[in-house]
């Protein structure tokens, strides 16, 4: 079971499809690109060592002879490094953003949750 916030909109079929930890380590190699994906996936494929066999046999499953768009997934990249505890700053390097979208980001998701907590009070 992954630790790993809870996959956006943007990412979650394909976390569902190969899992959280291999979806974030697609989007951290291949996010924004185009990536052909091989049917079968050759042993030692880079596939295969940014997502691990499994994920790749999955990703052939699904796109293979294909290419698929890798998403950025900005928005749950930046929830993923904060909870593992990075700084504004680092977390602004590593999607190529800026320290205030970062702010902004986790802002309007710690509202959403505020919320919801506060919701889930009432009932």
């Amino acid at each position: 079971m992954s630790d790993l916030p809870p996959p956006t909109r943007e990412v979650s079929r394909l976390a569902r499809l190969i899992g959280p930890e291999p979806t974030l380590a697609l989007v951290e190699r291949w996010g924004g690109t185009r990536l052909y994906v091989p049917s079968p996936i050759p042993e030692g494929h880079e596939i295969w060592h940014v997502v691990g066999v499994d994920a790749a046999r999955y990703l052939a499953e699904r796109y293979g002879h294909g290419q698929m768009m890798v998403p950025v997934a900005r928005r749950w990249r930046v929830l993923v490094y904060r909870a593992r505890g990075m700084s504004y700053a680092q977390i602004a390097r590593a999607v190529g953003g800026s320290e205030r979208s970062v702010y902004r980001i986790l802002s309007e998701t710690e509202g959403a949750i505020g919320q919801m907590d506060f919701f889930d009070r009432l009932i």
